[in-house]
């Protein structure tokens, strides 16, 4: 056995094997580009795979300004260079020094005769979107209940207007049980549990970690929804056939709770701003016809013989007695949308929300939303809809922490 001082000694030790091997020190090889991010120094980083192995590779700023195209996942490369060990963070990697295209990723290729055949039945077509509610009462999510991605849509859509139910329906976001569970998930919001809107999403990967999104049967059971569908996959630059087919694609998870999501003091403003442009074209359509009566009563015919006056006169009075319905109707329906509008509102205010079964607790008149605010023995007020108790904190639990997605 051999015996080291230190890690940094082996580390050193691997190094000079692999530089003095000399068939490390000139390979090439042939494989698919995966994960590629070029960084503003000019160094780009990807890994080089095929269907069993993978290798960490990066090609310097000096190699890689010298490509006649632009390396892209899913690209089938040969690269020539060299192994090399790096020591610092115990990563071999391939020091990759020219680059030539070797054909086509099977992933990749087998995205565009996918994308080519749904395009050509018109599945993206802009014409076949559905348009989202705009005050949606039940949102279903589809997507992982583990991670980040469910906690900022929760939060992204509490922060924004907190009055909505929210239904999660648990899917695999990656991987052969990708499909199946998206289009169970859409099966489940249409024939069992109706939502107004149904959110798609995940977080970033790589474009093997979002390729289940690519699906066709995923597509089809999207396209035929009749609930709206919005898909929120990975980052702003990731695309998949989900987002093409969807009525709306959102850059991220959060962006699509945005979108689906108006601010509640918006929709107070738009309801306060229409009601005074209402209130001002009423007035100045009643101004407009009084002068127009005004007009009338002064006209000259109105002198001439008495049969001529009288005959004008009723005449006159029936355009008086239209004019007074049109404009009763006109301002009678206009309250009664204004009042439709704002009874919804106040439907979603907090105590009608107390009626079904919730409960606020709140210390000196704040709420707590977590329980870190809390001590033992404290005493805290908890708020129902028909009156409020004090009780006081006998044992605290929290929940256990999840780990975040990819």
């Amino acid at each position: 056995m051999w015996r080291f001082d230190s890690v940094s000694a082996l580390g050193n030790y691997i190094k000079d094997r692999v530089s003095g091997d000399p068939t490390l020190s000139s390979v090439e090889v042939t494989g698919e580009i995966s994960k590629i991010v070029v960084y503003t120094s000019g160094h780009a980083y990807f890994v080089l795979k095929d269907e069993e192995s993978v290798i960490n590779s990066v090609m310097f700023r000096s190699s890689y300004m010298n490509l006649d195209f632009i390396p892209e996942d899913g690209q089938m490369v040969t690269v020539k260079g060299r192994i090399d060990y790096y020591a610092a963070n115990g990563k071999l990697q391939l020091i990759c020094n020219s680059m030539s295209l070797a054909g086509t990723g099977n992933l990749f290729e087998q995205y565009k005769k996918l994308y080519a055949k749904l395009e050509k039945e018109g599945l993206f077509l802009q014409s076949a979107k559905k348009t989202l509610p705009i005050l949606p009462q039940r949102i279903g999510v589809i997507t992982s209940p583990l991670g980040a991605v469910i906690h900022d849509i929760v939060n992204t859509l509490r922060r924004r207007n907190p009055h909505f139910e929210l239904v999660v329906y648990p899917s695999a976001v990656s991987g052969s049980a990708c499909p199946p569970d998206v289009i169970n998930g859409l099966k489940y919001f249409q024939d069992k549990d109706p939502v107004d809107v149904i959110i798609i999403a995940r977080g970033g990967g790589s474009y093997e970690d979002l390729y289940g999104f690519n699906d066709e049967g995923m597509a089809r059971a999207v396209y035929s929804c009749t609930i709206p569908v919005v898909s929120g996959i990975g980052h702003d630059n990731d695309y998949t056939i989900l987002d093409y087919v969807a009525d709306i694609r959102a850059h991220t998870p959060t962006a699509a709770a945005e979108i689906v999501m108006p601010k509640l003091e918006d929709l107070v403003n738009d309801i306060e701003n229409n009601r005074g442009a209402m209130d001002i074209a009423i007035s100045n359509m009643i101004s407009s016809r009084r002068k127009d009566l005004d007009m009338l009563k002064n006209h000259k015919a109105l002198y001439s013989p008495v049969a001529y006056v009288n005959n004008q006169k009723a005449e006159l009075s029936d355009q008086i007695n239209q004019l007074n319905s049109a404009m009763n109707i006109r301002v009678k329906n206009a309250r009664g949308d204004y009042n439709s509008i704002y009874s919804s509102l106040i439907a979603l205010g907090p105590m009608n929300v107390l009626k079904r079964g919730y409960s606020i607790v709140t210390r000196d008149h704040v709420a707590i939303d977590s329980v870190d605010k809390l001590t033992i023995d404290e005493d805290v007020t908890v708020m129902m809809s028909d009156g409020q108790i004090v009780t006081k904190i006998k044992t605290i639990t929290k929940n256990a922490d999840q780990d975040r997605e990819g």
